[in-house]
């Protein structure tokens, strides 16, 4: 992993095999307080699922390629909110790249 440290803005992670389509997922960011989150890049192969078991929030932005949900196509740009207690399983059509950020929400979810 090659990081990029810029003073006036944050650290950047290179993501640049990912998005060409080499399989695997990068660390952006992970905490474990004031309460407890990730959020990574993962590249997909076609076929190839992710497994949310509801006990974090969960957001999930299509950054490549295609995936579904629940009979749902989402493609590039397509962003989906899954509050706590709402289980699910991505699968890729195609080689895609997801953005996932993986939480335990500060306050009380009311909707997703």
């Amino acid at each position: 992993m090659t990081l990029h440290s810029d003073h006036s803005i944050r650290v950047v992670v290179d993501a640049t095999d990912l998005h060409a389509g080499q399989p695997g997922e990068r660390a952006l960011e992970q905490r474990d307080a004031p309460a407890e989150s990730r959020i990574t890049l993962r590249s997909l192969k076609a076929g190839e699922t992710i497994s949310h078991d509801g006990k974090h929030l969960l957001e999930v932005l299509v950054v490549r390629g295609q995936v579904n949900l629940k009979g749902e196509t989402l493609g590039s740009s397509s962003y989906v909110r899954l509050a706590p207690g709402v289980p699910a399983t991505f699968t890729s059509t195609e080689a895609s790249m997801v953005y996932l950020n993986e939480r335990t929400p500060m306050e009380q979810e009311t909707d997703s």
